[in-house]
């Protein structure tokens, strides 16, 4: 409680705080999460709370109802300290007891933090799906703030890969209103606001955003390494043309995360980026792709990508500009963020490889080669084109062989069309 006492000096607070983890009765994972909000360095990869956490989580045999929220709370602190390799691991070990305990309240609970671990991966196809099997184990009719993560979850991965209807069908969901006064709501109000801004309403998404900032000034939990609300504020900002206020917010962040993780400083630097003179543009973009590549968010380094190829461009460098934005193309292809994918594909830029693939097949085998990338089977392909299965085949054989490849699976992603454009 603030006033009733002074402020413990950092040294005196994390000694505390091992001898509570020394102590028997201690929960360890609620302990590991006390050390993040309070104390600097303890999320980081070299601080304590990932070795705290993986002895938590290696010591348990079992889940029960007692310990999964402390498990829980340690795999979001290995997720936190850049291990979501890990994170990911330990949420598929917790998903497969409660499975075979046929429990599907903890199984709801372990496939809500599991989505939230892939959104930190950019892995959006698979976090969307664990926040739905999240939703389907809760009772229908239940009035329950725990729907409001997975919800948002799901929000966050429709809007980053451009399912906008998608996304507003779920921001359609009924949520009790109670749930605007926990953590999970802010995360509601943050997936509403990405939302936003991505259709275009930017001012109703920094309102939100902004939301966010006041709640959790207001609660006493304003770590800007834990919550980053600035950061999208100012983007909001930047898309408003109120530089100077972006400016404010980004400044800071920057000072604020004492207790941070890559994905954090990464993301931060690419703002800081986008208000910097073009020279230390290209430094402080290098710098936030060498962070989000330690974060392993493939979604936030396609992003920072894009921004230095562009600002390679702006300053003469066509050759690498090139190089850095078919990086970013294919990182945007990986994640299915659609529409980052189809703004590098400018007409001034060429992707590697494309050109040569398309003059090296006739055109016969081109639409074979294009609706077997994009997925369609030999049956479907001969029925789209009025051929035999056999053809379907033997076209299939000859562009494997003029662009040395084994498989479909290796088709170049550029030659896909879906049936339905086929002409």
């Amino acid at each position: 409680p603030r006033g009733a006492r002074p402020t413990v000096a950092l040294d005196e607070a994390e000694r505390e705080l091992w001898v509570s983890l020394a102590h028997g009765a201690a929960e360890p994972a609620l302990l590991v999460t006390t050390g993040l909000w309070t104390l600097p360095g303890w999320g980081t990869g070299d601080g304590p709370a990932p070795r705290v956490a993986g002895s938590s989580l290696s010591a348990r045999s079992h889940i029960s109802d007692m310990g999964l929220p402390g498990m829980l709370n340690a795999v979001k602190a290995f997720a936190f300290a850049d291990r979501t390799d890990a994170a990911a691991r330990w949420c598929e070990t917790l998903s497969e007891e409660a499975d075979w305990r046929r429990a599907p309240g903890w199984q709801a609970a372990v496939n809500a933090v599991h989505a939230e671990v892939l959104l930190l991966q950019g892995r959006f196809a698979e976090a969307d799906q664990k926040a739905a099997e999240a939703l389907a184990d809760v009772p229908m009719g239940t009035d329950s703030v725990f729907v409001a993560g997975p919800v948002a979850g799901r929000i966050l991965a429709a809007t980053a890969t451009g399912r906008y209807e998608e996304a507003a069908r779920h921001l359609g969901r009924r949520l009790p209103e109670r749930v605007h006064h926990t953590l999970d709501g802010l995360g509601y109000l943050r997936a509403r606001g990405r939302y936003l801004l991505a259709i275009g309403h930017a001012q109703a998404a920094l309102d939100d955003f902004l939301c966010v900032g006041g709640r959790t000034v207001a609660w006493g939990i304003d770590k800007p390494g834990l919550i980053p609300w600035r950061i999208d504020a100012a983007e909001a900002w930047l898309r408003l043309g109120e530089e100077n206020e972006a400016e404010r917010l980004i400044t800071e962040q920057a000072s604020g995360v004492e207790v941070s993780n890559s994905l954090t400083r990464g993301m931060t630097l690419r703002l800081r980026a986008s208000t910097a003179e073009a020279p230390m543009r290209r430094r402080l973009l290098t710098r936030a792709v060498g962070e989000l590549q330690k974060s392993g968010n493939v979604y936030e380094l396609a992003r920072a990508l894009a921004d230095l190829g562009h600002a390679h461009r702006s300053t003469g460098d066509r050759s690498l500009s090139e190089s850095v934005l078919q990086r970013a193309w294919r990182l945007a292809q990986e994640c299915g963020a659609v529409e980052l994918a189809e703004q590098l594909r400018g007409p001034s830029v060429r992707f590697e490889g494309e050109n040569d693939a398309q003059s090296k097949l006739s055109e016969s085998e081109r639409r074979v080669a294009a609706l077997a990338a994009f997925g369609h089977t030999n049956r479907e392909i001969a029925a789209q084109l009025h051929v035999t299965v056999s053809t379907v085949e033997q076209h299939l054989t000859r562009v494997y062989r003029k662009l040395n490849i084994a498989r479909r699976q290796d088709l170049p992603p550029q030659l896909r069309i879906p049936l339905n454009q086929v002409a």
